[in-house]
């Protein structure tokens, strides 16, 4: 595994990007980031946030009262489940790329939907493991405020070790 910088951003601009009709990313700050970084789907109502590009950032220019991040050698990598932050963030990730060889445009968009496809279970799977997490929190929470305890074999909420 490697760390890499991360970077979320919404569905439409990653599909821009990685046709190519957008090479720059605008920010109200700047970046001194150079190299390799990971760009993240943020999450939304249909889907987790998941890292699914690998891209190089080459150069920050500022633009009026924006900064633009200079994006080349895209790369589709298999999405990872990913919880997306603001500004620029720390991942640790061994990115699966996608190679596009000499595929078509719709070629190369149909092996990044096959990947979302097959990361689909993936980030099904932490989606069960947090409501798991967050059920057996809201249990343990609800027979707290219920008073409805067993401290520990064969004795209820309220007696001690001797009975009382």
């Amino acid at each position: 595994m490697k760390e890499y910088h991360a970077l979320t951003l919404y569905d439409e601009p990653l599909i821009k990007i990685t046709d190519g009709s957008k090479t720059e990313e605008y920010r109200s700050w700047p970046t001194n980031i150079r190299g390799d970084v990971i760009l993240c789907a943020t999450a939304t109502k249909t889907h987790k946030g998941f890292a699914c590009l690998m891209v190089e950032i080459y150069g920050c220019e500022h633009r009026g009262d924006h900064y633009a991040f200079l994006l080349r050698n895209v790369r589709a990598i298999k999405p990872v489940a990913v919880a997306g932050k603001q500004r620029f963030f720390k991942i640790e990730i061994e990115p699966n790329v996608i190679e596009r060889g000499n595929l078509s445009q719709e070629e190369w968009f149909g092996l990044i939907d096959d990947a979302f496809i097959e990361a689909e279970p993936l980030l099904l799977k932490e989606k069960k493991r947090k409501e798991k997490n967050d059920d057996t929190g809201n249990i343990a929470k609800k027979k707290c405020e219920t008073g409805d305890v067993t401290v520990g074999p064969g004795r209820e909420g309220g007696e001690n070790r001797d009975g009382r």
